[in-house]
């Protein structure tokens, strides 16, 4: 399926240009960045759907006679949009664990990498290479293990950077975690939702999963936004799945 490369909209094939960006769609999107989530791009994605499953909308008709169909699919859109927004999110402190783990093995093999041209030019081991081309090899293997040592100290740099964001984090999250749970109770969101007994579960489940998420933002203001989803998704169990 074609994508925008800009407000990552999803389109039918054959299309080859966004309505809304003027720009050629790709098929593969580009790597994300450590926050694409938007609301802004949600939407999108949203009106697109809910115009594709309409494909010729009349606002008429839409004001008088379809208003509760057109609701029920931009539910759905909704719905469909924000399960695929949701990036797995990887908390700092094991971001922290992996650039540790890779600057380890990068600088230990291109330590030993060294140690052992040097071993090789010394004759420990017993065979050598030809000369006079076994110093452009010397040369070769002996700048690439430089950047292995290089990059894991790039690496183990990183994991020093991130093992400090990870304690503001664990802190915010402990904060946000002890006033959720004293503050938001099952009983508050239902009664704010407001929703019909007959409303479908998976409904319910997506305005019941706003409402947790807009409390959390209005107290402690806007934050990553994977980053607020996985704590939700835990926050939601305790509160929902487990009364």
């Amino acid at each position: 399926m074609p994508w925008c490369p800009k407000c990552k909209c999803e389109y039918r094939e054959g299309i080859t240009e966004c309505a809304d960006c003027k720009v050629a769609l790709v098929d593969v999107l580009p790597p994300d960045e450590e926050n694409p989530y938007s609301e802004e791009s949600e939407m999108k994605q949203m009106e697109q759907w809910v115009l594709e499953d309409n494909e010729e909308p009349d606002d008429e008709s839409m004001q008088t006679g379809q208003d509760a169909d057109m609701e029920s699919k931009i539910r759905n859109a909704r719905m469909k949009a924000a399960s695929e927004s949701v990036r797995v999110y990887q908390d700092k402190k094991s971001k922290a664990e992996d650039f540790k783990s890779s600057a380890y093995t990068l600088i230990i093999v291109g330590a030993v990498g060294i140690i052992a041209l040097i071993l090789l030019e010394l004759g420990v081991f017993p065979f050598s290479l030809a000369a006079p081309g076994k110093y452009i090899t010397y040369a070769v293997m002996g700048a690439m293990f430089l950047i292995f040592i290089i990059m894991g100290l790039s690496s183990f740099k990183s994991s020093k950077k991130y093992e400090k964001e990870a304690k503001t984090e664990d802190d915010l999250t402990d904060r946000i975690k002890i006033w959720t749970l004293e503050n938001v109770t099952r009983e508050s969101i239902v009664s704010k939702a407001a929703l019909p007994a007959e409303m479908p579960d998976e409904v319910k489940y997506f305005k019941y999963f706003e409402l947790l998420k807009n409390a959390i933002k209005s107290e402690f203001g806007d934050m990553n936004a994977s980053y607020l989803e996985s704590l939700c998704e835990e926050l939601y169990g305790e509160i929902f799945e487990e009364n």
